[in-house]
């Protein structure tokens, strides 16, 4: 009998001891779910206005400013459905914003709104240049048709200036003729 309440005791003292330890314990703590980061959103639409709004919303995102080509390039898009010499303008702001903002460097912005808007070839503003390609003329055609295509867009789709780009297109050619004359001259 002796023994028998000894195991009770044991019995008891063990129970409340297990419970005293469950008690302290609690309930797991709540899951906290983090939300996740807002999207990366390329403009889209037909308004240039909103789509330079969404582009730099985009851009001042976090891990979105790896997007700046996809959305210069639906900018672009969504610009040439209502062609005007004022989306030069707007673009020109949404560079010095990002530039401001040190979003993108200054330089990138500059040779993008010159290879664009400009009506000078970027691949010929320096005589170095022109010096360099004479024993290749084939690599500098090649660059002049690769910006002449930008300029089509941003001259003709973005700003609608058809005659300003015919008017390129003609100072181009006259330029590759003559260039290949003195390529020819060695």
């Amino acid at each position: 009998m002796i023994r028998l309440k000894t195991v009770i005791k044991r019995c008891f003292f063990l129970t409340t001891f297990l419970s005293s330890i469950t008690g302290c314990v609690g309930p797991p703590p709540e899951v906290v779910e983090v939300p996740p980061p807002p999207p990366c959103t390329i403009p889209s639409g037909y308004s240039i206005d909103k789509g330079i709004h969404q582009g730099l919303k985009t851009m001042r995102t976090p891990n979105c400013g790896k997007l700046f080509d996809k959305i210069f390039q639906a900018l672009l898009n969504i610009s040439s459905h209502r062609p005007s010499i004022q989306n030069r303008r707007k673009f020109v702001i949404f560079f010095e914003k990002l530039v401001q903002e040190n979003k993108i460097p200054f330089k990138k912005t500059n040779t993008l709104f010159r290879t664009y808007f400009d009506e000078n070839l970027v691949a010929l503003s320096s005589s170095h240049r022109i010096s360099f390609f004479r024993n290749k003329p084939e690599i500098m055609e090649q660059r002049i048709e690769r910006e002449m295509a930008k300029k089509k867009i941003g001259l003709e789709d973005v700003m609608g200036l058809k005659k300003e780009f015919r008017k390129l297109q003609i100072r181009v050619n006259n330029f590759k003729k003559t260039f290949r004359i003195l390529a020819d001259i060695k």
